[in-house]
Parts: structure tokens; C-alpha cells; sequence
């Protein structure tokens, strides 16, 4: 007869043997890349993993071919937490960037950069992208800016998804994109900022074309001073706006969707609703000045043109 005992403690005791293998198949992240523990430069290609909260800056310039792996550690900033320059095939991701003077990640004249779960707080500016192309960015919060959570500056090629950028301090713009093209923007939400200056701009397009922002929201922002603009574009080209939604902000002021002096801008499935204007001043839901825009099953109250 078999003994039913002896087969539940090998049974037991193998379990225990496989945990223990798969405990040693799973070291510690920075057990298998290059460890870094303080401030300075990455000058050679690898992967790099950052092993505790520094303070100061990480500095990529000039390399190609780097990932840099925060694993859930956090730079506290003394001008940017990080600054890639001249650089290619860069990968950021998994970490806290805080307190910068300047801004958390600054991406200048690079390629293919990708910045992905990281927790931007008390920055003045969250990431700022200047003369780069292929930047893709997600799954990224911004929290206490006061310039920008975002922004993009001679920019070819960009994708900016999954985020979410909220209570910041007094800056003029949440998302600001100028002289770029082919950027597409998805599941922005832009909610609960507030400002006490003139004028607060959710999302702003300046001389951009071939742009696609989609499933963007902006709801609950304020400005106490002047005036509150979700959607706003100016000399652009080429603009497509999808189910994008604008509710519950107030100011003296507000505008929804608004743009200037545009070329083929499109609304498809937008919605601005239930804002309010403080001074019983104005709300209006879409704003336009010359170009041509096309409107499909959108639900914008109070238009005037």
C-alpha cells in the first residue's frame, strides 16, 4: 500500500526545490546591468540600472544604443533629473523624477527615444523635447509643473500616450507643441490643473501639421484670474481631433475648442460641456477664426464663429 504521507512530503519538498530555482532566476533588476548610484555621465552604450535616490543629474550625450532602467528609484534634480543630447536608440523608464530646477527629462537633437513609467513631481517642466524625431512617451503622470507637463519644439515623429497631467502650480500650458509635425497624441488626461494667471491653455498646437490627438480630456481645470482654453490651435495644418472631450472647467473666460487661422482641422466625436464661466462672462463650447473645419456628430454647444 502506498503511503499517502511519504507522496504529500515529496510533493512538498519539490515545490520547495522549484521555488528556489525560480527565486534564483529572478535577481535583482540591477544585478545584470551595468549598476549606477550617483550623479554624473553615461558615456558608453549598455543597459544601466540606477540602484538608489540620487541627487543631481544623469547625463546621456553624444551615446547611442542606452536603456536606463530607474527601478522605482528617484532622481531629485539640480537643473534636469535627465538630459539626452546627440544621442540614438535611448530607453528611459521606471522611476521618479523630482524638484528639478529646470524640468525632469530634457531630449535634445536625439532619435528614437522612448521614456516610459515614470512619475514626473514639482518640475517646471515635465519632459521637454527640442529638434528630435521618433520620441515616444507613456504611461507617464505629471504632477506640480508650473511651466508645462509637456513640451515638444521641432519635433518630426512623436507619440504621446497613456498619461495623465494634473495639479499643476500657476504654468500658462499643460501639453505645448510648436513647429512639429506628424505627432499623434492619445488618452491625455488633463484634468484638475489650475492656474491664477491670465490665461491657462490646456493643449496648445502652434505651427504644427499632420497631427492626430485622440481620446484627449480636459475637465475640472481653472483659472481664478483670466481665461481658460482646452483646445487650441494657431497656424496649423492637417489637425484631427477624436473623441476628445472638454468638461466642468471655469474662468472668466472659456473656450472649449478653439483655433486660428487653421487648415483642415477636424472634429469627429468631440464633446464641450458643462463648463463654467465665473463672471457669467462667456463659455463657449468651439471658437474659430479663418480656415476650414469639418464637424462629425460632435456635440459643442454655444458655437460662434
Amino acid at each position: 500500500m502506498t503511503n499517502l504521507e511519504n507522496i504529500d512530503n515529496d510533493i512538498f519538498d519539490t515545490k520547495t526545490v522549484l521555488c528556489e530555482k525560480m527565486e534564483n532566476l529572478n535577481p535583482n533588476p540591477c544585478e545584470l546591468r551595468i549598476p549606477i548610484s550617483q550623479a554624473g555621465p553615461i558615456t558608453q552604450p549598455g543597459s544601466y540600472c540606477l540602484t538608489n535616490n540620487i541627487t543631481g543629474s544623469i547625463k546621456i550625450f553624444g551615446v547611442s544604443n542606452v536603456e536606463l532602467d530607474l527601478n522605482n528609484q528617484k532622481i531629485i534634480g539640480i537643473t534636469n533629473g535627465l538630459e539626452v543630447v546627440d544621442a540614438t536608440d535611448i530607453t528611459i523608464k521606471n522611476g521618479i523624477i523630482e524638484d528639478g530646477f529646470v524640468g525632469g527629462i530634457l531630449v535634445s537633437s536625439c532619435t528614437n527615444v522612448e521614456i516610459f513609467d515614470i512619475d514626473f513631481i514639482d518640475n517646471p517642466i515635465g519632459i521637454n523635447v527640442v529638434t528630435a524625431s521618433c520620441v515616444r512617451v507613456s504611461d507617464c503622470t505629471f504632477r506640480g509643473f508650473t511651466d508645462a507637463a509637456l513640451t515638444i519644439d521641432d519635433t518630426n515623429n512623436g507619440q504621446f500616450t497613456n498619461c495623465m497631467m494634473k495639479f499643476n502650480n500657476n504654468s500658462s500650458e499643460v501639453v505645448f507643441a510648436q513647429n512639429s509635425s506628424n505627432l499623434f497624441f492619445e488618452k491625455l488626461f488633463m484634468n484638475n490643473n489650475s492656474s491664477s494667471i491670465s490665461s491657462l491653455i490646456v493643449f496648445r498646437l502652434n505651427t504644427c501639421e499632420s497631427c492626430l490627438i485622440k481620446e484627449c480630456q480636459a475637465n475640472n481645470n481653472a483659472d481664478s484670474f483670466g481665461s481658460l482654453e482646452a483646445f487650441f490651435s494657431i497656424n496649423c495644418n492637417d489637425i484631427k481631433f477624436i473623441n476628445c472631450i472638454v468638461s466642468s472647467n471655469e474662468a472668466r473666460f472659456i473656450k472649449g475648442f478653439n483655433n486660428s487661422n487653421c487648415e483642415d482641422i477636424l472634429y469627429d466625436y468631440c464633446c464641450s460641456n458643462s463648463n463654467v464661466s465665473t463672471d457669467a462672462l462667456f463659455a463657449h463650447g468651439f471658437s474659430a477664426g479663418f480656415g476650414r473645419k469639418t464637424f462629425l456628430d460632435s456635440f459643442i454647444p454655444n458655437i460662434i464663429f
